[in-house]
C-alpha cells in the first residue's frame, strides 16, 4: 500500500456562515463521486446516507459515509474504494473527511493505491489533483495552514522583487512552496508554460512569474546568484528559505530542461505535482477543527456505550433493540480498527521512505536541486573596473564616463560585476527614453528606475554637501559640478556595496558618469 496524495484544506467565503460552507461543500463530494460513477463505469450510484453499512455499487467497488453531528460540531467521512480504469490488480482507496467545528470548515483527503496481487511491473498511474479538491478551491477561500492559496499566478516587476522575498519567500510561517518562473534574458518570455505549471500545482505552491530580465537581476542581488532563476530557469523555493541555504535544497530546473519538457506529457508542471504529491502524504497532519471534532465522535462513541452497560444492567433494554445497537456499536469498532492499523501501516511505509531519501540525500546523488547555471560568456567581467570600461564602449550616447568614473571602479572591490553591468545597462535604458522624448519620461526617474529593480536618489543630503561637498563634485565642461544623482547597490562592506553617481545634462540629454566605486562619505559612513 502506498499513500501517494494528502491534502488538508480550510475553506471559507465571505459573508457566508460555516454552516453554508459546509452543506456546500459536502454537496461537491457527492458531485465528485457519483459524476465518477457516471462518467467512468456508467452507473448511477447515490453517496450512502446510512453508515452502518458498506456499499458495494459494482463488483469490487465498496462505499461508507458515517455522518456525526453534536452541538456546533458535525463531519461527514466517506471511505471509498475501486479498481484502477486501466489496471485492474491495483486499487484506489481515498479517505475524505469534511468537518466543522464553530466557524472553522476543513476538508482532509488521503489517497493510496493498494496491490491486491504481488505483480512485479512498474505503477503507471495518471495522478492529477482531485476533483473536489479543484472544486473547493474555485468555490471557497481555501488556506492551507497560514497560506492562502491564489487563484492566479503572481507577477514580479523589479520593483516588487525586495517586498516579495521579504514578506513570502523569507516568511518563516509559509506553509507552501513557490514555483519561481523566470524569463528568457533575449525575449523577456518565460521558456516554461505557465498556465499548465499553475493548473498542476494549484492548491499545493504559489507561482510567480517574473516579468523580465529585470525582475531576474534584482532577485539575483536580493538572494545571490547561487539561489536566484534567471535566464528561462524554474525554481521551486520550499518553506523555511533562508539566504545562507545551500543552493541544491531549492530545486532548479535550468533552461534546457524547461525546454525539452513544453509540449510533452508528463510536463513540467505534472512532473512538480507529482513531486509535491508525494511531500504531501508525508506532511499530511489533520486540522484542529478535525482533531476536535474526532474528539467530540470519541467522546460521544463512549457516553453511548456506556449509555448501554446501563441499560444492560437495568435489563430495560429489549434483546432485538440489544442486538441491533451491539452490531452497530461493533462496525463501529471494526471501523476504528481498520483506521488505526491503515495509519499504522501508513507510518510505517513513510518511515521507510523517509529512511531511504535520507541515506540518497547522505551519498551525494540526490536529485533535489541541480547546479546553478554558470556564465557562459566568454569573456567574463570579473572587476568593477572592467564594467566600466565595457559600458563606457557599448553604452555610448546616453551616457558619458569620465575618467574619475574609470579610476574609482578601478579602486573598488566591490564583487558583484554582473549587477554593475545590469545597473549601466539601465541607465542607458532610461537615459535612451529621455532623449528620445525629448526630455519627458513620462513618470520620475526613481519610477523609471526602480523597474529595473534599483533604487534612485536624486540628491545627497544637506549635511554631505556641506562637510563632503568636494567628494561629490567632478569637473565636466570646464566647471566643477556637483554630481547628486546616484544609486547605491548593496550595503556595509565595500565587497558588497557600490555607488554611482552622476550628473545629468538637460542641455545635451545625457548623464554623466563621475564615480562608480567606494561609497562616499556621508553621516554614516
Amino acid at each position: 500500500m502506498r499513500t501517494i496524495y494528502a491534502a488538508q484544506l480550510d475553506l471559507r467565503r465571505d459573508g457566508m456562515p460555516a454552516t453554508e460552507v459546509f452543506e456546500r461543500a459536502e454537496r461537491m463530494l457527492t458531485v465528485w463521486i457519483e459524476s465518477k460513477y457516471r462518467r467512468s463505469w456508467n452507473a448511477d450510484v447515490q453517496l450512502p446516507q446510512d453508515g452502518s453499512a458498506e456499499v458495494q455499487p459494482l463488483d469490487r467497488h465498496a462505499l461508507r459515509c458515517t455522518r456525526f453531528e453534536d452541538g456546533d460540531a458535525c463531519a461527514t467521512t466517506v471511505q471509498w474504494s475501486h479498481p484502477d480504469d486501466r489496471d485492474a490488480n491495483t486499487i484506489w482507496q481515498s479517505s475524505v473527511e469534511l468537518v466543522r467545528h464553530g466557524n472553522a470548515v476543513e476538508l482532509s483527503i488521503v489517497i493510496r493505491l493498494i496491490a491486491e496481487q504481488m505483480v512485479l511491473r512498474p505503477l503507471r498511474f495518471t495522478l492529477g489533483r482531485p476533483g473536489v479538491v479543484s472544486r473547493v478551491l474555485d468555490e471557497f477561500e481555501v488556506r492551507i495552514g497560514e497560506d492562502v492559496v491564489s487563484d492566479r499566478t503572481r507577477m514580479l516587476g523589479a520593483q516588487e522583487i525586495d517586498a516579495f522575498v521579504e514578506d513570502v519567500l523569507l516568511r518563516p510561517t509559509r506553509s507552501l512552496p513557490v514555483v519561481m518562473i523566470s524569463p528568457d534574458s533575449w525575449t523577456d518570455n518565460p521558456i516554461a508554460e505557465t498556465a499548465e505549471i499553475f493548473d498542476a500545482v494549484r492548491g499545493s505552491a504559489h507561482v510567480a512569474v517574473m516579468s523580465n530580465k529585470w525582475a531576474a537581476f534584482k532577485l539575483t542581488d536580493v538572494v545571490g546568484r547561487e539561489l536566484s532563476c534567471y535566464d528561462g530557469a524554474v525554481r521551486v523555493y520550499w518553506p523555511g528559505f533562508s539566504e545562507t541555504d545551500s543552493p541544491f535544497m531549492h530545486r532548479l530546473y535550468l533552461p534546457h530542461v524547461v525546454r525539452s519538457l513544453r509540449g510533452r506529457h508528463p510536463g513540467l508542471g505534472q512532473q512538480m505535482f507529482r513531486m509535491l504529491a508525494a511531500i504531501s502524504s508525508f506532511r499530511f497532519v489533520p486540522g484542529l477543527a478535525s482533531k476536535t471534532v474526532a474528539r467530540r465522535r470519541e467522546d460521544a462513541a463512549k457516553a453511548k456505550t456506556a449509555e448501554l452497560r446501563e441499560h444492560i444492567k437495568k435489563g430495560d433494554i429489549a434483546k432485538q433493540d440489544l442486538e441491533d445497537q451491539l452490531l452497530d456499536a461493533l462496525a463501529r469498532v471494526e471501523s476504528l480498527e481498520a483506521e488505526r492499523d491503515q495509519l499504522r501501516k501508513d507510518l510505517d511505509a513513510q518511515k521507510a521512505a523517509w529512511a531511504e531519501y535520507q541515506s540518497f540525500m547522505a551519498s551525494g546523488d540526490a536529485p533535489a536541486g541541480e547546479a546553478p547555471p554558470k556564465p557562459t560568456d566568454e569573456e567574463a567581467i570579473e572587476t568593477v573596473g572592467a564594467a566600466v570600461r565595457r559600458a563606457k564602449e557599448d553604452l555610448d550616447g546616453p551616457l558619458v564616463f569620465l575618467d574619475s568614473a574609470v579610476d574609482s571602479a578601478d579602486a573598488s572591490p566591490y564583487q558583484n560585476t554582473e549587477r554593475v553591468q545590469q545597473l549601466f545597462e539601465a541607465l542607458y535604458f532610461v537615459a535612451d527614453e529621455w532623449r528620445k522624448n525629448n526630455g519627458s519620461l513620462g513618470r520620475s526617474w526613481g519610477d523609471a528606475l526602480a523597474e529595473f529593480g534599483f533604487e534612485y536618489k536624486p540628491r545627497v543630503s544637506e549635511t554631505s554637501r556641506g562637510k563632503w561637498g568636494d567628494e561629490y563634485s567632478f569637473h565636466y565642461k570646464g566647471e566643477k559640478r556637483l554630481f547628486e544623482h546616484h544609486i547605491t547597490i548593496g550595503a556595509k562592506q565595500a565587497d558588497k556595496c557600490l555607488s554611482v553617481h552622476w550628473y545629468r545634462d538637460d542641455d545635451d540629454r545625457v548623464l554623466v558618469i563621475g564615480h562608480c566605486g567606494r561609497h562616499l562619505t556621508n553621516t554614516k559612513t
